[in-house]
C-alpha cells in the first residue's frame, strides 16, 4: 500500500507516520511537490490513500471523486458529518487537529499581544467571517493567549516525538 503526501516533514507526512505508528500498518510513504500533487496522484490511482488536510480534498469529497474514511478530529465536522472519527474508526490515538495562528515576534509586549489576540477574536466571531472560515472546510476556534502557548507548546511536543521516531528529515 502506497500513501501519497504533500512532502516530507508536512502534516500529512506525519499524520501518515502517528497512523502506522498506531497500527503498525505498512504503508510507502510517496512524497509530492505539495498537496495538490499528491491528491492528483491518488485521483489518477498511483497512490492507494493521502492523509489529507481538510480544506484540500473537501471539493473532492463533496463531488464523490474521493471517499474520505475519517477525520481526526476530536469530533465530526459539520460539513460532513457522516463521516466518522479516527476515534470512532477505532484509532484512538490518531488525533490531530490542523490550524492556523497569528504569531508576533517574541518579546512583543503582553498589552500588544493581549489586543492583537482580542481583536482577531473578536474578527473570528463575526458571523459572516465565521460562515467563511466554515465554508472552506476550517473550524474557527478562538482562544486566548495563555490557551493558545499551551497549544502551541504541547502541539510541537507531539510532533517533535513523531519526527524523531520516524527519523524525519524536511526535504
Amino acid at each position: 500500500m502506497t500513501a501519497g503526501s504533500g512532502g516530507n516533514g508536512t502534516p500529512q507526512h506525519l499524520v501518515l507516520e502517528m497512523f502506522k505508528g498506531a497500527t503498525g500498518a505498512k504503508i510507502l510513504h510517496v512524497p509530492y511537490k505539495g498537496g495538490a500533487p499528491a491528491l492528483a496522484a491518488l485521483l489518477g490511482t498511483q497512490n492507494d490513500v493521502v492523509f489529507s488536510l481538510w480544506p484540500e480534498c473537501l471539493p473532492h469529497v463533496k463531488s464523490g471523486k474521493l471517499r474520505a474514511l475519517a477525520v481526526t478530529s476530536e469530533t465530526r465536522l459539520a460539513q460532513m458529518a457522516d463521516i466518522p472519527t479516527t476515534a470512532e474508526a477505532g484509532f484512538a490515538s490518531v488525533k490531530v487537529t490542523g490550524w492556523q495562528g497569528v504569531m508576533v515576534r517574541a518579546g512583543t509586549p503582553k498589552d500588544i499581544v493581549a489586543r492583537i489576540n482580542a481583536q482577531v477574536n473578536s474578527i473570528m466571531a463575526a458571523p459572516d467571517m465565521k460562515s467563511r472560515i466554515v465554508e472552506q472546510g476550517f473550524v474557527p476556534v478562538a482562544m486566548g493567549v495563555g490557551d493558545t502557548e499551551k497549544f502551541v507548546s504541547a502541539d510541537v511536543e507531539q510532533w517533535g516525538k513523531i519526527i524523531r521516531d520516524g527519523n524525519i528529515k524536511a526535504e
